[in-house]
C-alpha cells in the first residue's frame, strides 16, 4: 500500500511539473518581451521561472521545504551559489531562495522543448561537460551575470 501511494504521489508530481511548465512559458515569453528592452540580466524573467519550485513542492504532500538563516539585505548584490545537487529536489529546494539566480546547467537540458526554452529565456548558462572549452565559455557568461548585478 505505501508503494501504490508513492507511485501516486510521483504521478502528481510530474504532473503538476508538467502542467506548472505549460503553463508559465507564455507567461515568461510574454515577461521577456516586454523586459527586453531595459532587463538585460533577465532577472524578472528568471525570477518567474524559478518560481515553479515553491509551487510543485507546496502542491507534493510529501515534501516540506524551508529556508533558515538570514537572506542577503541586497538581494541584487550577486553571488555564487553552490549546491552538491543529489537529486532532482535539489532544483526545487533552491528555488525557495529569495532572489533570483541563474543556473550553471548541462547542455542537455537545454535542447529539452519547452524546458529548455524556458531556461533560455530566463538566461541560465549552458555547458557541454567533458568539453574544456565549453567551461571556459561558461565562466566566461557566468562573469558577465554576475557583471549584471544577478547571483550564479
Amino acid at each position: 500500500m505505501a508503494r501504490l501511494w508513492q507511485t501516486v504521489v510521483s504521478a502528481w508530481t510530474w504532473l503538476v511539473l508538467v502542467a506548472c511548465v505549460l503553463i508559465w512559458f507564455p507567461v515568461m515569453l510574454l515577461l521577456r518581451l516586454g523586459t527586453a528592452p531595459f532587463d538585460r540580466g533577465r532577472y524578472a524573467v528568471g525570477y518567474l521561472f524559478r518560481r515553479i519550485g515553491p509551487v510543485v513542492a507546496t502542491l507534493n504532500p510529501l515534501w516540506r521545504f524551508r529556508t533558515e538563516g538570514q537572506a542577503p539585505s541586497d538581494p541584487r548584490r550577486p553571488y555564487v551559489v553552490v549546491s552538491n545537487h543529489e537529486s532532482f529536489t535539489d532544483i526545487l529546494l533552491i528555488s525557495h531562495l529569495p532572489w533570483e539566480m541563474k543556473w550553471l546547467s548541462k547542455a542537455e537540458l537545454f535542447r529539452v522543448p519547452i524546458l529548455g526554452w524556458m531556461m533560455q529565456l530566463a538566461g541560465d548558462v549552458p555547458v557541454k561537460r567533458g568539453f574544456g572549452p565549453s567551461a571556459v565559455e561558461a565562466m566566461a557568461r557566468c562573469r558577465e551575470i554576475l557583471r549584471q548585478r544577478v547571483s550564479v
